[in-house]
């Protein structure tokens, strides 16, 4: 394990490389700001100095040319970790890691993966709505392998008390597997490893049909997250913040922010951490790209893609690789998923079954999993919505080597999604 502070001569000279035949991991110290993750695995030689951008998502051939060929050789091996020293958990990290004899393995045969045991998590839920109450259902049955308790909360007591009951009454024959489910209080709704955020106020009624109906719950929504994440900052809490509520995206980037700031807006960057928060709302449109793929009687999986928000700016792709992605279909499949709220508003129900279970419940097991989900994730404060796990701490997104012309697609749509954010 080598510590390298990037300002300072390189450590290994490249006989002693060779000699030693050692393949350690390298830390790649350097102030990458305040607004950038703590960790992040390093792919090619640009990310050693490149500030955090949507541009990580696809793959670059223009790599900086010099750079230390025992460096480079680690960087193709997967062996190298860039590390924030500006991130406010730096000196902690940093302290905890000399400690350390030997750094943690994330590789096995060739595959990205978490070396830790799979300890089963503590998941708690503000908010029995609809999303919350289907949510909640779905975790106990998928999310059995992973969750060992779930935490309902809600201003309703008597429906904390309906789906305590209620949840608590299903089992399998001759075992006990499934997690429990535990009424908490205001005051231990932080006492987890995962808290999600499904509150919601001013959700517009069935009888609305036109536009972006994600978008006008923000100024409601907006309050609330801000208060929770500055709740989780004050009780220091260190797991997972989940918003699974409308605007996903942009409530991300809000809780970010002013848990960042002090009362008069002044950034202190002491409140909750990038990489904490992570915004569940891309899943379900991932399983309505795959269901108006299949009445095209053609397949989404396994080469099919979704980006960006989930609403308007939306990126389908009905399949990321160069000279395989066809403009028109994506488009029309882009325009059905962020309509398909809308048509089943228009046959009177509300569209929160999918978003519960594919963006929440499914999204959520694979996150503290350690497996490939889709989730809107920091770059430098901006959230986006990509594929993605989570490992360690790590936000370790999919890079591809994107057709040009998707390329040209996402970059327009994080665009339009920091323009949205401005006029928010």
């Amino acid at each position: 394990m080598i510590i390298q502070y990037a300002t300072e001569p390189f450590k290994i000279t490249e006989k002693a490389y060779w000699v030693s035949e050692k393949r350690e991991t390298i830390y790649w110290l350097d102030d990458y700001g305040s607004k950038a993750h703590l960790k992040m695995w390093v792919r090619d030689e640009r990310d050693l100095n490149a500030s955090e951008s949507i541009e990580f998502l696809w793959e670059d051939t223009d790599q900086p040319k010099e750079v230390n060929p025992v460096l480079r050789d680690h960087i193709h091996s997967g062996r190298v970790f860039r590390i924030n020293t500006a991130h406010k958990d730096f000196e902690q990290w940093l302290e905890e890691t000399s400690k350390k004899l030997t750094a943690e393995e994330y590789f096995v045969a060739g595959e990205y993966i978490s070396n830790q045991k799979r300890i089963k998590k503590r998941l708690n839920i503000l908010g029995l709505g609809d999303v919350g109450s289907t949510m909640a259902l779905a975790l106990c049955l998928y999310g059995k392998d992973i969750i060992k308790e779930i935490g309902i909360f809600d201003l309703d007591e008597n429906r904390v008390s309906r789906w305590e009951q209620e949840l608590n009454q299903i089992a399998e024959p001759l075992t006990d597997y499934l997690p429990k489910v535990k009424p908490i209080t205001l005051e231990n709704i932080f006492d987890c490893d995962l808290f999600a955020f499904t509150a919601s106020v001013g959700v517009p009624p069935i009888s609305i049909t036109e536009g972006d109906v994600r978008v006008v719950q923000f100024k409601g929504n907006a309050k609330l997250v801000a208060y929770y994440a500055k709740m989780a900052v004050d009780v220091g809490f260190k797991g997972i913040f989940a918003v699974v509520s409308d605007p996903v995206d942009q409530l991300c980037r809000h809780a970010f922010e002013t848990s960042n700031r002090d009362e008069s807006g002044n950034w202190h960057g002491k409140g909750l951490a990038p990489e904490q928060i992570r915004g569940y709302g891309l899943g379900v449109m991932n399983g309505r790209a795959a269901y108006y793929a299949q009445k095209d009687d053609q397949m989404f999986a396994p080469e099919g893609r979704v980006y960006g928000p989930h609403g308007q700016g939306l990126v389908i792709a009905n399949n990321w690789r160069i000279g395989q992605y066809d403009e028109v279909i994506s488009e029309k499949w882009t325009n059905l998923t962020i309509t398909a709220n809308l048509q089943m508003r228009a046959i009177g129900h509300k569209p929160y079954i999918a978003p519960a279970v594919a963006s929440g419940a499914i999204s959520l097991t694979k996150t503290l999993l350690g497996e490939k989900h889709y989730s809107c994730i920091s770059f430098d404060g901006f959230y986006y919505g990509c594929l993605n796990q989570y490992i360690a701490g790590m936000d370790i997104f999919e890079r591809l080597e994107s057709d040009p012309e998707l390329i040209q697609k996402i970059k327009k749509s994080a665009e339009e999604l920091d323009i949205q954010w401005q006029n928010l």
